[in-house]
């Protein structure tokens, strides 16, 4: 497998790779509701294509998922609002979080987008499963102090990416903002977790684990764990026609 772009372990090992394929995270459970086309999910794996994301193919409708839109500002000065055809006006966007009550019993909020995707500037994952139940990968968020007031210096983010790269079923990749890194951890055999409070706790027991093997301390360096990490961003909202 190889290693994916943007990594920053200059040792590829052959278990180094954060699959961008994904295996079986497409096909829902069969008591799952059909994923419309038009479904908000359905709209975002859109949107990574066709922005040509290298996390399009990984990305499916049963991770948990946020989303962040565009301010007031922005959206006005692209041509917002929007007059649906169906009449109903949605003057802005709103933050949008799948699935529903993720903490407790998910429920299903996977609906049509209710505004235009190209309003959207942020994507983030955790990289849970909700549908079926499964911890399918985490990310280990570390930020640098370069835009962070909790950022690591230079020689601390060098050491913790060092000691990142000495695990062999890590794959690093650099951060949106690009000084930071974000490690995946991909599970081989996605373990049950019946929601978000799970997923993480997980994630931090592995966090404690990859610290024994590497003789460092991650969780004093680590931003995230197991939570939402963003992975694609927009600089400003395409403009309206």
């Amino acid at each position: 497998m190889a290693t994916p772009p943007g990594s920053k372990c200059s040792n590829a090992h052959s278990g180094n790779a954060f699959k961008l394929q994904n295996e079986k995270g497409n096909q829902p459970r069969a008591d799952a509701a059909p994923i419309m086309q038009t479904n908000i999910t359905a709209r975002v794996k859109n949107l990574l294509e066709t922005e040509g994301s290298p996390f399009a193919e990984r990305f499916h409708a049963g991770l948990e998922v946020q989303i962040q839109p565009f301010g007031a500002a922005a959206l006005e000065a692209a041509g917002y609002p929007i007059t649906w055809p169906a009449g109903e006006q949605y003057r802005y966007a709103w933050p949008i979080r799948i699935p529903k009550n993720a903490n407790a019993t998910p429920v299903d909020n996977d609906r049509p987008m209710r505004y235009a995707v190209d309003a959207i500037k942020l994507i983030g994952w955790t990289g849970w499963n909700w549908r079926d139940l499964q911890s399918e990968f985490f990310i280990v968020d570390v930020d640098a102090a370069s835009g962070h007031a909790a950022g690591l210096p230079d020689e601390k983010l060098e050491a913790t990416r060092a000691a990142l790269c000495s695990i062999p079923y890590v794959a690093l990749r650099q951060s949106k903002g690009g000084n930071g890194y974000h490690a995946y951890v991909e599970f081989a055999n996605a373990p049950h977790t019946a929601n978000h409070g799970q997923h993480a706790a997980l994630a931090r027991a592995v966090l404690k684990k990859m610290s024994a093997e590497a003789g460092f301390d991650f969780s004093a360096a680590a931003d995230v764990v197991g939570g939402n990490a963003w992975f694609f961003e927009r600089k400003t909202p395409k403009e309206i026609d």
